[in-house]
């Protein structure tokens, strides 16, 4: 048993990563090749892998071109395509729930080989950070850097510049300001319509679901070794705070592109 492990692990670093998680908190599962698998701190992520988070849980990771991605409660996030070298793409597609995304070199080289499908709608990038929230009959897109734009199925085109949100409702979208309080509730795995009025004004409240992250300020090794028992796991990477505040956004951001 234990050597059909090892070789399942070998295999594993053997494909082609995309990136790896860099920081998780409390239960989130791992979906690969119809297998589920507790999600855990250096975990090396493949194309079709669905992260699927519980209540009150988070996951945070970045792909090999330094895109960050954060998985917020209650969601399911798939990781379509990745591809950063030749015919440069990146797909991912959230199902439900609420992810935010630093994008990184990709965003800068080929912003237009980068999407994100929810249910209604794709969207793409300018260079940006953006997040959104998605549920049956509900899509709230908001952008805090740069600018989005997003293509909806039924034919429509929105850009949608920093400091703005698209919402979804009753089968119409319309453009609004950017407001934390409807995207508090959602960061802690809360229905809208169950968001008590002091959860959306207290500071406390905010500040425990705006800055509870982590993000890389470097790249770390992705790919270990394997020689005897030893397991592919990448080095502890370089952490600090991240800050989601929509008013300031002072998230520490991934390298420049250096071409």
């Amino acid at each position: 048993m234990k050597h059909i492990l090892l070789l399942t692990l070998l295999l594993t670093a053997l494909q082609a990563s995309i990136g790896h998680i860099t920081s998780v908190t409390g239960n989130a599962t791992l979906v690969r090749s119809h297998q589920d698998s507790q999600i855990s701190k250096g975990l090396l992520l493949l194309e079709k892998d669905l992260i699927k988070t519980s209540a009150q849980s988070k996951v945070q990771a970045i792909l090999n071109d330094d895109t960050v991605i954060t998985v917020g409660p209650k969601t399911e996030y798939l990781f379509e395509a990745f591809q950063d070298t030749g015919e440069i793409k990146v797909q991912m597609q959230i199902k439900r729930g609420f992810f935010k995304s630093v994008t990184g070199k990709i965003g800068k080289i080929a912003p237009e080989r980068f999407k994100i499908k929810t249910q209604a709608a794709s969207i793409g990038i300018r260079g940006t950070q953006f997040m959104a929230y998605v549920e049956d009959d509900t899509e709230i897109i908001g952008c805090i850097k740069g600018a989005i734009i997003v293509w909806t199925n039924s034919g429509l085109t929105f850009e949608v510049p920093a400091g703005k949100m698209l919402v979804y409702k009753g089968e119409e979208w319309s453009l609004k300001e950017i407001d934390v309080k409807i995207f508090a509730p959602v960061m802690l795995g809360m229905h809208l319509q169950q968001a008590p009025r002091q959860l959306l004004s207290t500071p406390d409240a905010q500040k425990q679901t705006l800055i509870d992250e982590q993000i890389l300020n470097r790249r770390s090794s992705r790919i270990g070794t394997i020689v005897g028992d030893t397991l592919p796991v990448p080095p502890p990477p370089v952490q600090e705070p991240f800050d989601i505040n929509l008013n300031v956004d002072n998230s520490t951001q991934p390298p420049p592109y250096n071409p």
